[in-house]
């Protein structure tokens, strides 16, 4: 039975703050001086501004969206960790993003979003079984505090379909759940490519090539910059085998530095 691609499902879109709405348009231009220049922009708008929950939020999504950008060209691979050691200047960008959300926190309190972004600037310093020992606990605690909190929070959705994708055999991999949440979250976030390219995944990990190929088609368009997509797409155009597991070795430079 074909999927639904997202775009069409007649879901409202999700209404994003003017800030978050800038960080987007930022990262959709794949540009990493862009991202750069946007961080430091908000990290200026923070020490001008240090009573506003709203700048420090925003400061701590673009560290993660800044620390996604380093490993944009890995491939993406069930039950491993994106890379074996961080860079040292992507460890001080997480936990610059940490600092951030802690001074959002006492600023505002709890709020999902929140709660959802320190779960993945946690979870981006998993490199290996030893520290996914060591945040796990904390991880879950997030994520189950954040589901009360505002459980059909868009983000929410791609944070849990991206577990469900990634988890091992052992640990509920499970890629036909973690399409559902992905296409959910895909239909409300416009400007954001990637729950389509991670719901194409769990397509092609079901055996759904075409299905694949079609919500590929859909995240490229959203965003015709992404070059990981556009490989994947040759890759399967191709019949090559693992087409979503191989990195980018042309644009590795960036999270070795």
């Amino acid at each position: 039975m074909p999927v639904d691609f997202g775009d069409n499902c007649g879901a409202e879109p999700f209404r994003l703050s003017e800030g978050s709405r800038r960080l987007a348009l930022t990262r959709l231009k794949n540009c990493e001086r862009s991202l750069e220049e946007f961080v430091r922009k908000q990290a200026r708008a923070c020490s001008q501004n240090p009573q506003s929950a709203d700048e420090w939020r925003l400061l701590a999504e673009a560290y993660l969206e800044r620390s996604r950008a380093r490993t944009s060209h890995k491939g993406l691979r069930v039950g491993e960790p994106v890379l074996d050691a961080l860079p040292p200047a992507m460890a001080a960008e997480i936990e610059s993003g940490l600092n951030a959300v802690e001074r959002a926190q006492a600023l505002h309190g709890e709020d999902a979003d929140l709660l959802r972004i320190e779960a993945e600037l946690l979870s981006a310093q998993i490199t290996g079984f030893t520290s996914a020992i060591k945040v796990s606990g904390k991880i879950s605690e997030l994520t189950r505090k954040a589901l009360i909190l505002d459980r059909g929070h868009p983000r929410l959705q791609v944070t849990l379909g991206a577990r469900k994708l990634f988890a091992p055999e052992f640990l509920g991999h499970d890629p036909r759940a973690a399409r559902a949440h992905l296409l959910a979250a895909a239909a409300a976030l416009k400007l954001d490519e990637r729950p389509l390219l991670l719901a194409a995944m769990a397509s092609y990990l079901l055996g759904e090539i075409h299905e694949a190929a079609a919500l590929l088609e859909r995240a490229a368009e959203r965003n015709p910059a992404n070059r990981f997509i556009a490989a994947v797409v040759r890759r399967l155009e191709a019949g090559e085998d693992d087409p979503f597991e191989r990195d980018l070795p042309s644009i590795s430079a960036m999270a070795a530095r």
